[in-house]
Parts: structure tokens; sequence; C-alpha cells
């Protein structure tokens, strides 16, 4: 299938040239750089600057002056009033996360507008060929509110402006009034029949505020005010979208997801058709569908809406978590980082940095990486102190460090330590994690921080240093479910040190059974793995079946096709770390050395944790099995890094593996 060429502005696309998006150097799924051993499955999104023709029928919003106490009105009201004009009977608007983003970078503030000229050359950046301005005054609890329409190229007014007053509580009337004053006829009926905002001054009031709020980058306040809106007007369907929009972004970072995506669909009828695109591609239409078809149909509604930093990062965020089933492992990062560029050309807030940050500093991306860094300054929450500080201490930058070891958060929460655990494969030493450990103090989200610390001293191979933070300290969930994704040899002595007590904590439980269980197999023993002998989740079931089916001889294909398939529809959220290694030794000793290879590669490329070096140390294996040295070493080197700090018993090993890097290197350079 061939995608209709995606348009974006002059702005857009030279942040995406300068994000490198599509740089020759850009890296590969496995660090890599191009070309890639595997070509993409569909052809990624044109991201090289290029000019965009002015639409007459396009409009850009920007944020009214105001001249009242309610600083929230000035952006609040234009991004009301442009989500009305949806190009049925009028000019469409172009994404206000879009304009709002181009209207900082050039300069507008809330109390200081961009002058007339400024404006029309940002419109016509943005593709636009009509610029709409406004102003509210504010007094004695009565606002004034002033539209117009110009030309964007020689200011020429377009149609009559709009002038309407009421009281400060009747916003949405005097919305409407405006909306349909600047429409005109026709358009202008469709406005005032509409029941898409609320008529009630409190859940709009906490509407603007939660835009507001998620502009800046703090997802928890700003789910909470979308919240107060709903609670206050229930039937509020944008409010509701909002709040489902944020669960989807920040899902995992303290913002619940559970029971929008109903609530959402129940008023889908009274989201604007921006908003209906963008929900519909995320959550289909109500009727199953494959991952194919999700990563598909998202990828038009981005593709088809152009200017939506949304749409651009749903489909980036599709293909971090779930590309192994959809582009294929070796595509999915140069794709994810593709689409991720793209919603942050449009719009620098840190929902849409956070990934992107994350797959420059795990892939090595020094350059990137130096180019992300100054995206963070207009970021006001925690984000913009912990992305800068894992950017710096990537790059060893021990100026900006100390900077901010000057400038640490007073306040912390459990969202500040999400890129601890995304980064666990980076470059970053350990010593500048525990750095940011001794700054936080003993109360609030230390208990987080120490699962993570935990966590990432398994990854580093220092199973002593992760028992000392767990001693003092335990995290019931963590220790067993970071032990069972290492997949690795010295589980075994980590399972005997924690006895056989059973957890409380069932999660921890069924990843204690699941290890013991796969640790019997291994060794070639036998194991009753029927629900009523043992406790596992079905993944590690199906998976554990087909080793023991494999050890005695009886593995049939159709029993190895369906393992493929668990294995290739695999994400980190229900990884067991081992079963990627499996369907490789399967498919070595059946002496297909290509499909091992791609088993290898079938692991997770968003986080990393402690079963990422094992990883790297069998495909090197593996990659010398199929005569590829060079990427053999690739893979060993990155099982290095990961290991240079490494505790027994994986001192030896890894001095094993730096011979073998020793004699490939003299092999290949002359």
């Amino acid at each position: 299938m061939r995608f209709a060429e995606v348009r974006v502005s002059i702005r857009a696309a030279a942040v995406i040239a300068l994000l490198a998006a599509s740089r020759a150097d850009a890296q590969c799924a496995d660090g890599s750089p191009p070309p890639c051993r595997q070509a993409a499955a569909r052809p990624a999104p044109a991201t090289t600057a290029r000019p965009v023709a002015v639409d007459p029928n396009r409009i850009a919003v920007v944020p009214f002056r105001v001249t009242t106490a309610d600083s929230l009105l000035g952006e609040g009201f234009a991004e009301l009033l442009a989500q009305e004009f949806t190009g049925e009977g009028g000019p469409r608007a172009v994404d206000m996360s879009t304009t709002l983003s181009a209207w900082r970078h050039a300069g507008g503030g809330l109390r200081t507008p961009l002058a007339l000229d400024s404006a029309m050359m940002l419109a016509r950046r943005l593709g636009s060929g009509i610029l709409l301005q406004g102003s509210i005054v504010g007094l004695a609890g009565r606002l004034s509110i002033n539209a117009a329409m110009v030309n964007s190229a020689t200011a020429a007014p377009i149609g009559q402006p709009a002038r309407v007053a009421g009281s400060a509580d009747s916003l949405e009337s005097m919305l409407r009034q405006v909306a349909a004053s600047l429409l005109g006829i026709g358009a202008s009926e469709r406005v005032l029949k509409s029941a898409r905002l609320s008529k009630s001054p409190a859940a709009l009031r906490s509407y603007l505020e939660g835009l507001a709020l998620w502009r800046r980058g703090f997802a928890v306040q700003a789910a909470r005010a979308f919240e107060a809106s709903v609670e206050a007007d229930s039937l509020f369907a944008s409010a509701i979208y909002q709040r489902w929009l944020m669960g989807q972004a920040y899902a995992g970072g303290g913002v619940v997801t559970s029971g929008w995506t109903p609530r959402t669909r129940a008023r889908i009828d009274l989201l604007t058709p921006r908003e209906r695109k963008v929900f519909e591609a995320y959550v289909g239409k109500g009727q199953p569908r494959t991952r194919m078809q999700a990563y598909l149909e998202r990828r038009r509604a981005a593709e088809e809406l152009g200017d939506s930093p949304e749409a651009w990062f749903s489909v980036g965020d599709y293909v971090y978590h779930d590309g192994n089933a959809v582009v294929g492992p070796d595509s999915l990062i140069p794709l994810a980082r593709q689409f991720f560029s793209l919603a942050v050309g449009l719009d620098t807030q840190p929902v849409f940095l956070f990934h992107l940050t994350e797959i420059a500093i795990n892939t090595r991306d020094t350059t990137l990486m130096r180019r992300l860094l100054p995206a963070y300054a207009n970021v006001d929450s925690e984000d913009k102190w912990i992305h800068r500080w894992g950017l710096a201490a990537a790059l060893g930058d021990a100026s900006i460090l100390e900077t901010l070891r000057r400038n640490a958060p007073k306040e912390w929460s459990n969202t500040t330590f999400l890129l601890t655990g995304a980064v666990m494969d980076s470059p970053i030493p350990i010593g500048a994690f525990m750095d940011v450990a001794a700054q936080l103090p003993a109360g609030g989200p230390r208990p987080v921080l120490n699962g993570m610390l935990e966590a990432l001293q398994m990854a580093r191979g220092r199973p002593a240093a992760a028992e000392a933070i767990r001693r003092p300290s335990p995290t019931s969930a963590v220790p067993f479910a970071f032990l069972m994704h290492t997949g690795d040899r010295f589980d075994s002595s980590m399972l005997a040190s924690a006895g056989d007590r059973v957890l409380a904590d069932s999660a921890s439980e069924v990843s204690r059974q699941c290890l013991r269980a796969r640790l019997v197999i291994e060794r070639g023993g036998t194991i009753p793995l029927d629900s009523a002998s043992i406790q596992l989740n079905t993944r590690c079931r199906n998976v554990l079946r087909a080793w023991d089916s494999w050890n005695r001889g009886s593995l049939t294909d159709s029993a190895l096709a369906r393992l493929d398939t668990v294995v290739t529809y695999g994400r980190m959220s229900n990884f067991l770390g081992f079963e990627h290694r499996l369907l490789s030794r399967v498919y070595e000793a059946k002496g297909d050395t290509a499909r091992a290879v791609r088993a290898m590669h079938l692991y997770p490329h968003d986080y990393g944790g402690a079963h990422s070096a094992p990883t790297q140390r069998e495909l090197g294996r593996v990659l010398l099995m199929a005569r590829d040295t060079a990427g053999a070493i690739m893979a060993y080197e990155r099982y290095l890094s990961l290991r240079a700090e490494a505790q027994p018993p994986l001192i030896a090993e890894r001095d094993s593996v730096k011979a073998i890097v020793a004699r490939l290197t003299r092999r290949v350079v002359p």
C-alpha cells in the first residue's frame, strides 16, 4: 500500500530536519548504522524540509490578547474557537498544539501577543491562508470579545469581525456567537445548534486549566483538572476526550486509564472531527482488528490530519511498543524515531519528547541528544529536570550535570523516575543514577526509586548490589519480576538465595513459579505444567510446554509455529526474558540460521532490563554462526557495555567475551 505524502509546515519540517529524523547516520533497531538488515515493512513518512503551499481554506487561530486577570482565556478561548473550524462549510483550523508551539517559538506569550506581520508570517509557515486574531477585555465580571480574520499574505479583511459581550459565566454562549459570526450563514447554524461544549462555567474553567497543564507537561494535575470538568458536566465530550487522551499518553505515569475509552465512545457524536479521528485510530471503531490493521489505521489518521502531534505520537508509540509484529525488529526503532520526530516537530511538550529522548540515549546518538536538550527549555514540569539529567549523564556533560545538581527539584513524584527504567541499556554509569538517589529525601517515592535501582543493578550484572538495595527495603514485586526477565544462568543462585517461600504478592508469585519451572526444564528435568499443579500465566505455560516438548523431541512443526507467533507478538508487559532465546535455539537445532538470527531480535526494543545483556551475548554467538562478524562484534560490544561494572559470578563470563571480541577484531582489521 502506498501512502499519500505528508504535508507539514516549513517550521515543523525544519525542526524535523534539525532532529535528524532521516539523517544518513540514523541508527537501526540494534544500534547499528543503516542499511538495516531488513527493509521497513512500509515506507516511512517524508521528513525532509520542503516548502508548504499556503491553503486559502486553512486557518491559524492564535491566542487572543487578554486584558483580564484570567490568564487562561487567551489560549483557552482560541483553542475552543479553533475546534469550531472543522472544514464543514468553512475553513479548517491548524491543530492547536501545533499552532501554540509555533506561536511560543515565534515569541508569543500571555502578555506579549505577536505583532500582525509576525502573526501573518506564522500563519503562512503553518500553511494557512487565513489568520484569526482577537482580544478579550474583562471588567467587573463582564467580558468583551473581538475577533477578526485576515488574509495571511495581504492582511486584507475576510468577512466581518465578530464582537460580543456578556457575563464571564456565559463564555460558552459568547464562543458560539463569535464562531457563528465568523463562519457565516450555514456553518453558523450548525455551531449554534451544537451541544459539544459545556454550558457549565465550572466545567469550562477546569477544562481550560487541564489544557494549560497538559501543554506544560503536568500530566497528573492535568488529568485531575479534566476529571473535575467532567464531574461538573458529565456530558462534556471534549473534556471526556482529553481525559481519555491523557491516559493513552501517560499510561503508567500515574494517570489512571480504565473507564475512559467507553465514556469517550459514548459521546463520540459530539467530538470534533479531529478528536474523533484520533480516538478511532487509537481504539478502533468497535470491531476487532489485527495489530497490522491498528498500525495502518493510526498511520492513515496521522497522515490525513498531517499537523496533529497527538496522531503522529500515537503511531510512533504503537510501533515503539508493538513494532516487532508489524514492521519487524530491524525497522522498529528507525520508524518509531521518525514518527516521534514528526510529533516533536509540531509540538515539543514532554509527552512527545519522552520516547524520542529514550531512543537518543539508548542508541548512543550524541548528536540527537544535544539537539534535544534545548527542546526542554519551555517545559515547566519535573520532566524538564530528569530528562535533561538523562541526556547530560549519557553525554557525560559535567557542566550541565553540576547545574542540575544545584537546581534539583524540591519535590519528587513517581513519574520522575520513569526515565530510570527506560534507559537501563544506556551508557549512563550506575554512579550517575546513585547520585540522583542521594538527593532524594527518605520519604515520598523512595520505594519506587529503590525498585528501579535494584532492576538497574540486575541489568548491569550486579546481583550483590541488587540484593543490597533489596535487603533493607524489600520491594516484593520487583526482584522476581526482573529475575524473570534476566533469562540467564545465575537466576538459579538468586532464586536459591530467596528460598522457597510463597510470595504474598500474586504477580510476584506467578513470576517466581515461572522462573522455578523454567530452571527445571532448562536443565532437562520435568515438572507438571497443568493449572492444578503450578500457578503460571498463559504465556509462560505455553512457552514452557513448547520447551518441554523440544527437550523430549516431540515439538511438532505446528507447535513451533505457535511458539514463533507467541514470541513475535510479545511486548515488554508480557515478556518473559527467555522465549526469544528458546525459539532461536530451536531454529538453530533445525539448521535454520536465518530464523535463529531473526528470533534473537524478537525482544522488546522499547525498554531494556536484566534480559538485555544475555540477549546481546547470545545474539553475538548466533551472528557468528551466520558469518556476520561485524554484527557479532557489535552485539558483543553492546553486551560488554552492560557488563562494564559486573560483579561475580559474571566477571569471568564478561572477560571471556572480551577475549572473543579481541580475536574477532584482529581478524577483521588488517
